[in-house]
């Protein structure tokens, strides 16, 4: 399943219940931390696509709670992942 988190990202949930999420909006840890909030929402998509080199990325488990997965475990988000990191991510999270 597919989720759109306020034009700011999105969550992916894999067949096994747990769920990754992809933030490249402001405030995320990402090419964009600093934007406009206000910009951003009064238009989250212009007439071009909002672009990042990097994203922030966490991870929920099957019951929906957010869970400590990097840093050894010790940190429930984790920014300034690249295309290949998140992908990467994503085939971890969906073989649980």
């Amino acid at each position: 399943m597919f989720t759109n988190t306020q034009g700011k990202g999105f969550q992916m949930k894999f067949a096994n219940g747990w769920a990754v999420s992809v933030q490249w909006g402001p405030g995320n840890y990402c090419d964009n931390r600093n934007a406009s909030f206000r910009a951003w929402s009064d238009n989250p998509c212009s007439e071009s696509m909002v672009e990042s080199t990097n994203a922030e990325c966490a991870v929920f488990d099957p019951d929906g709670a957010m869970v400590n997965y990097f840093d050894g475990n010790e940190t429930q988000v984790n920014g300034w992942m690249d295309a290949a990191d998140v992908l990467a991510l994503m085939n971890e999270v969906a073989a649980k």
